[in-house]
């Protein structure tokens, strides 16, 4: 994931380069993705538009993939400093309102 550190997201609204569209998921991209973990279902397929770990398996589908992360220390968190706060509603498939909470934070 060093590879992707610090990278723009790229998603079908925000698509620098075309890369969410070529993909078919957003994901961090610079030049190309290494990684793609919010690409297609496309398990032993071997696709660049297929959720895959290039260093591991170049572009053959993964069947499955977790994401995990760490929170990290209190003294880091405190570092932050938070600018702005949004709330947005989202509406799911299931018509279930989901709110969101977006922080936009500068170190």
């Amino acid at each position: 994931m060093r590879y992707h550190d610090r990278k723009r997201f790229a998603t079908k609204d925000r698509d620098h380069h075309s890369f969410a569209a070529q993909f078919q998921g957003g994901w961090w991209v610079f030049y190309w993705p290494f990684s793609n973990l919010n690409g297609l279902y496309l398990p032993g397929v071997d696709d660049q538009r297929s959720v895959h770990w290039y260093i591991w398996l170049e572009d053959i589908g993964l069947a499955n993939v977790e994401m995990k992360l760490r929170l990290r220390s209190n003294v880091e968190y405190w570092k932050m400093t938070y600018l702005d706060i949004k709330e947005k509603t989202l509406e799911s498939p299931e018509k279930l309102e989901l709110k969101v909470k977006f922080r936009i934070l500068i170190r």
